[in-house]
């Protein structure tokens, strides 16, 4: 399967857009979660936790998007 970039109106977007926003909505929705199960000392390093969450999600979605 060939993979090819997206042209609306003479906009390119990367087939890996659609992941991106996915990995985002997830990450926020998870964040919201975590947020009424925490206790806040617990979970002090809450950006660090949310990039390492969205790197997750989005190999998650690129690995079941484009297999080899």
């Amino acid at each position: 399967m060939a993979i090819h970039e997206w042209d609306i109106e003479g906009f390119l977007l990367s087939p890996i857009f659609i992941g991106v926003c996915i990995a985002l909505l997830l990450t926020m929705l998870l964040g919201r979660v975590i947020d009424r199960l925490i206790p806040w000392p617990l979970y002090r390093h809450e950006a660090l936790f949310g990039v390492a969450i969205f790197s997750v999600i989005l190999a998650m979605l690129v690995g079941w998007s484009f297999p080899d």
